[in-house]
């Protein structure tokens, strides 16, 4: 099993109630607000009636929250609609892509027919490497999946600003930045006019079901998604939690983050005493591991016990031996040391 979640199939599978998979795959925030299932019962009705297809309150809102003009923000089912639209409005362009990163970079990229030149992660960290580029179009993913690879501000900064004297388009996918305590750094990266940054509130409030992204783009950029979208691409349930969520977007990210990053480091420090595991430092809410075998392995002995890993071998740059775990609570990442343990002892 590989990419989205699994978890439903996992529990038919086993005939089990889905709560009683662990699924260190899915990577959401497993302290979302007490009360967003309750809120969604509650609005529950209302799917009996077609959206609000201007948005306008659900922009009103964002554009409070992030104090960015509302011809700027841009909506979509999910924030990988968005990124759809960037390759599809630098369709037949060249776009330089990091690796290993978002596999849904490179199927989109062949969609709509765009040639690929690929960096190693490493390389943008080094603002010097994009006055050389090639390219028409730059995609970064901060931080980075799989590996929770963080670029600082300042050295975005400065990438941006290279990209903008050469009229390099880039977009910024930032669908895990909720999970890091210094987001508000990244502000800036809203007023560039070559920048596209896309967002996902459904990875904060644990509810990638529901389908909620959002960004930020030029005007030019923002009305040119606006023509192409399909009607009614933000569902009735996801405009009500937009609107009751982001202006407490804030609090929930502060608090979240601070409890993920501690909890994530304590994880990979686990992960360290595990004898076939090697784990990679992460800022995101889940960590890169390279396991000593085919992950295939592992994966299917940890199914049996009703727990979901994200094996790596379709990320261009990585092979079968890299698994990607998210952040769970205490008591999770807890058990699944111990189960480690116990296959390492028994030889996996």
């Amino acid at each position: 099993m590989s990419h989205g979640d699994k978890a439903i199939t996992l529990a038919k599978q086993l005939g089990v109630d889905i709560a009683v998979i662990k699924d260190f795959s899915s990577n959401v925030n497993p302290f979302p607000p007490t009360d967003v299932i309750d809120f969604l019962v509650e609005k529950a009705d209302l799917v009996r009636h077609y959206p609000d297809n201007t948005y306008e309150s659900v922009v009103e809102i964002i554009s409070r929250v992030f104090e960015t003009p509302k011809s700027r923000i841009i909506l979509g089912n999910g924030s990988i609609e968005l990124i759809k639209f960037f390759f599809l409005l630098n369709a037949g362009k060249k776009v330089l892509l990091p690796y290993p990163s978002f596999t849904e970079y490179e199927r989109f990229a062949s969609i709509y027919g765009l040639r690929m030149l690929r960096a190693n992660v490493c390389s943008f960290h080094n603002p010097d490497f994009f006055t050389s580029v090639s390219a028409n179009a730059v995609v970064l993913c901060n931080p980075n999946n799989p590996t929770g690879d963080l670029i600082p501000a300042d050295v975005i900064e400065e990438i941006v600003k290279k990209c903008e004297m050469r009229d390099i388009m880039m977009l910024i996918d930032g669908a895990y930045m909720d999970f890091i305590p210094e987001q508000r750094e990244y502000d800036f990266l809203l007023d560039y006019e070559h920048v596209m940054v896309t967002r996902s509130l459904t990875k904060i409030l644990a509810l990638p079901g529901l389908r909620v992204g959002y960004g930020f783009a030029s005007k030019k950029v923002a009305r040119k998604i606006q023509s192409i979208r399909d009607p009614w691409n933000l569902n009735i349930l996801a405009q009500e939690v937009l609107m009751e969520y982001m202006p407490r977007l804030s609090e929930i990210t502060e608090q979240t983050s601070r409890k993920v990053s501690k909890l994530r480091d304590e994880f990979i420090k686990d992960m360290n005493n595990i004898s076939f595991a090697h784990p990679l430092n992460s800022k995101a809410n889940f960590f890169l591991t390279k396991l000593d075998f085919d992950s295939e392995q592992l994966e299917y002995r940890l199914m049996e016990r009703g727990i979901l890993i994200r094996r790596c071998n379709d990320f261009f740059g990585l092979d079968d031996s890299f698994i990607r775990l998210c952040v769970r609570k205490k008591e999770d990442n807890t058990a699944f040391i111990r189960i480690l343990s116990g296959l390492s002892r028994q030889g996996v």
